[in-house]
């Protein structure tokens, strides 16, 4: 068991969400020990933001998020999470289901510790840039709806998501690339266009938090 306490009660202005998973960023301060680093929240996106402070050492706000002031677990070392709200199939569909498929694309397991709060932790592979993290985070939070999955080829052919996650599955499940980012865009924290990406000054980086995995694989580099 790991010692929690959580410092704050605040909010971000988030729009609503159709999942009800919550999270809470935390930082170690002692052996077995955490508490809060920011407030409760339920924008998967706000992690894009901190993908970029990670990989590149700058920081902004928006909608009151600042990855910069939250901060971020030392290099090599897994990002942990506090969250709530979660459905009666997610621990099976997270250990039984996206596990075992994780270790088929070469990628990092979600490691999950069932506690008052859960406690969640993510590799720092999946902080190396913006399609990464939004993908993953993706994926958990349609591990987190009253449906269990047997297995993982289950949520790929899955037409039942509401609305919103169920576009952004579709177009990663469409170009079946996953994981499988194209190597000449891997040296990339994000990517739109080849005017618009990480690589170019010029770029307006206060949005990065909504270049998430599917513009990452949109006409752009989808079809490599």
């Amino acid at each position: 068991m790991f010692e929690v306490k959580i410092k704050h009660s605040g909010s971000y202005a988030e729009e609503g969400q159709t999942n009800p998973i919550r999270w809470i960023n935390l930082k170690k301060v002692g052996e077995n020990k955490f508490e809060s680093a920011s407030n409760w929240w339920k924008c998967k996106d706000f992690l894009n933001d901190m993908a970029y402070t990670y990989m590149t050492g700058k920081s902004f706000s928006i909608y009151g998020w600042n990855a910069g002031t939250i901060g971020h677990p030392p290099k090599g070392e897994d990002f942990w999470f506090g969250i709530k709200n979660l459905s009666e199939p997610f621990f099976h569909n997270i250990e039984n289901v996206l596990n075992p498929w994780l270790d088929t694309q070469k990628m990092p397991r979600v490691k999950l510790v069932k506690q008052d709060p859960v406690l969640l932790a993510l590799d720092p592979k999946y902080f190396e840039n913006t399609y990464n993290i939004s993908l993953i985070t993706l994926i958990i939070r349609l591990c987190n709806y009253e449906m269990k999955f047997d297995k993982f080829e289950d949520v790929i052919n899955c037409k039942k998501f509401p609305r919103g996650d169920q576009g952004k599955w579709d177009a990663v499940t469409t170009k079946k690339r996953y994981f499988d980012i194209p190597k000449q865009f891997r040296k990339y924290v994000w990517y739109s266009t080849p005017q618009y990406n990480s690589e170019v000054d010029a770029a307006i980086r206060s949005v990065v938090w909504y270049i998430t995995m599917v513009l990452w694989i949109g006409e752009r580099i989808g079809n490599v």
